[in-house]
């Protein structure tokens, strides 16, 4: 009772969601899953005005079932049994309808479907002019209907047909052998099994004599000879002929006794005629025709005809329709790339580019008769795939990223990257579509490679390149002083201060060179840390300031004379340096400091610092 009441609400929310694809399943310990599945695949069609009936069929899940339209609806006239799933009733109105059927079973499972029916009309579909008859000549034509149930039935409504012919009631077929000229009008209806029933205004015209073959006659050519026999039957021969409306193609007549149409056409178009015949008793008719007379004409579709390559073989073929043979080709106005021509008899266009770019001309043909056609092409010419990077490539280092990019140009893309002699550096490897070599190498020496890249196309070019890998170097250096400090006086001056005496400063210079030859030229120099030793403090005083220094690259020795004469003072690296205790004291330069000494590391090769301190007095 408890798991009944469950399923109330759950039952409730499929009833208000209009059962629309959802599925419900339930379990118990005792039963399994109950699944329904729909039997019918398709109806039937209906037809408007006919009783209409089928049924759905279903298995699975626990009986009775029950049956519902989903959405949208049935065709107008239809109705669903809930209890049966029989869909019945009559419709009327004609179309094709789509609906969803849903199932649900004792038990709650639940199952929808989507059908359509199609609803048709009969309808005849004749057009209402049929086939003109002859007089005397035997005639058959058939009526056609669809829609509808069962077999049809045809009758004449209202009217008559032609003395000498008469209507099938059961094939729609009108034959016989028309005995009279004249036209007649006539209503012609069919019903099928259920009496619905169609009518249809037709029209049957016996001429006394008939031309027989079909419009458009066959088409000409210009300068070409042409030659078509026209034929009729009926009435009494001999027959007369004649163009009664239009003219033929010039160059061309009709045969007064033979109706034998023949000549060279000399121009193009498109050209109505009528033709009347006449037989010896009098009777006539005429028939409209058309003749088309072509010239020649490129058929080879442009502008644009195939690219091609500077130096590689190029062949397309320009073509052509009607007119008379032989050709002549021509190029007859702009010109073909270099390297190219076009055969005379051919159409070919051939040969081997030697300059790329892009070529607009234009192509005329010309037949046997003189008659001819021209159109506009273009071909582009590429040139050759080329690899632009050039050596040497740059260095890399043991265990620190590398990558670098070749380059190329020209060809057909997408490009592909390969080496093809010689190896990278261990670590090292080439992207294949992109030809950047990266990786991060393992070891140090010269390596040697030839980098190849092809297009598309197969086309390819080579370059030979060299990469060199220094051994891993360390992320910070140690630089000692040359053991030489030099010391002295340098010089003094005499300053007035606003409202003072003037007072005369000493400056004593205490200086340092370092070797920089162990740092290799191609490090990138982040921060300088100093470190020096207090020996004394009470007779170091204050340092003020530590600075570069620079001397005259000829000295080699530096001497207090020769420091006033070539020393000159940096900026600033820090300030305020005030050793108050014996031992060993660390400071961290500013970025100026740095700067210089990246300067310093190639050229000149030596780094100075200097220690002023000074008193007054």
């Amino acid at each position: 009772m408890r798991r009944i009441l469950c399923l109330l609400p759950l039952l409730t929310l499929l009833l208000f969601a209009g059962c629309k694809d959802v599925k419900w399943d339930f379990w118990n310990e005792e039963e399994e899953e109950l699944v329904i599945n729909f039997v019918t695949s398709a109806l039937p069609e209906g037809t408007v005005g006919e009783p209409y009936s089928t049924t759905i069929e279903a298995i699975g899940g626990t009986t009775p079932y029950s049956w519902a339209i989903v959405i949208p609806a049935l065709p107008s006239g239809l109705t669903l049994d809930e209890d049966t799933g029989e869909i019945s009733g009559t419709p009327d109105t004609e179309g094709s309808f789509l609906f969803k059927v849903g199932i649900s079973d004792s038990a709650g499972n639940y199952s929808d479907k989507q059908y359509g029916i199609a609803i048709n009309i009969l309808t005849i579909t004749n057009e209402p002019d049929l086939p003109k008859a002859t007089l005397g000549v035997s005639y058959t034509t058939t009526l056609s209907a669809v829609g509808g149930t069962g077999s049809y039935n045809w009758f004449i409504q209202s009217g008559d047909l032609p003395p000498g012919l008469s209507l099938n009631a059961s094939t729609g077929t009108i034959s016989g052998t028309p005995s009279e000229t004249g036209t007649w009008v006539v209503t012609i209806g069919v019903s099928d099994s259920y009496g619905n029933i169609y009518t249809k205004v037709i029209v049957i015209t016996v001429e006394a004599v008939t031309i027989t073959n079909a419009s458009p006659l066959s088409d000409g050519t210009v300068g070409m000879s042409y030659d078509v026999d026209l034929n009729a039957v009926g009435g009494n021969t001999p027959y007369s002929w004649a163009v009664t409306w239009g003219f033929l193609p010039p160059g061309m007549v009709i045969n007064d006794q033979t109706g034998r149409i023949t000549g060279t056409p000399t121009a193009t178009g498109i050209f109505e005629f009528y033709v009347g015949v006449t037989e010896s008793d009098g009777g006539s008719s005429s028939k409209l025709f058309s003749i088309t007379v072509k010239t020649v004409v490129i058929t080879t579709a442009g502008p644009q005809l195939p690219d091609g390559k500077v130096g590689d073989f190029y062949s397309t073929t320009i073509s052509a329709a009607d007119g008379v043979t032989p050709y002549t080709w021509t190029i007859s106005q702009g010109s073909l790339p270099p390297g190219l021509s076009i055969g005379a008899s051919s159409g070919t266009i051939s040969g081997t580019p030697t300059n790329e770019g892009l070529r607009a001309f234009a192509v005329r043909v010309t037949d046997n008769y003189g008659s001819w056609d021209e159109n506009w092409y273009s071909i582009s010419i590429n040139p050759i795939v080329s690899i632009t990077t050039t050596g040497p490539l740059p260095a890399g280092e043991v265990n620190k990223p590398y990558s670098t990019t070749i380059h190329a140009k020209d060809g057909i893309t997408p490009y592909a990257w390969l080496i093809s002699s010689g190896s990278l550096p261990p670590g090292l490897n080439i992207g294949a579509s992109t030809g950047t070599i990266s990786g991060t190498p393992t070891t140090d020496g010269t390596y040697s490679f030839t980098v190849r890249v092809q297009d598309d196309s197969g086309d390819y070019d080579t370059q030979g390149y060299s990469i060199t890998i220094s051994p891993e170097s360390p992320s910070s250096y140690t630089i000692y002083a040359n053991g030489t400090n030099y010391t002295g006086y340098l010089y003094n001056y005499t300053t007035k201060y606003v409202g003072k005496p003037q007072v005369a400063i000493y400056y004593r210079w205490g200086w340092m060179k370092f070797d920089l030859s162990s740092i290799p030229a191609g490090k990138t120099v982040t921060s300088v840390t100093l470190h020096w030793y207090v020996e004394s403090a009470a007779s170091t005083g204050m340092i003020c300031s530590a600075r570069r220094l620079s001397v005259d690259a000829s000295s080699s020795s530096v001497t207090g004379s020769d420091i006033y004469n070539d020393l000159y003072f940096a900026s600033d690296y820090v300030t305020g340096i005030a050793p108050s205790t014996i031992g060993w004291k660390t400071i961290s330069l500013n970025s100026q400091a740095a700067t210089d000494l990246q300067g310093a590391i190639s050229s000149p090769g030596w780094f100075g610092l200097g220690f002023p301190s000074s008193s007054a007095g």
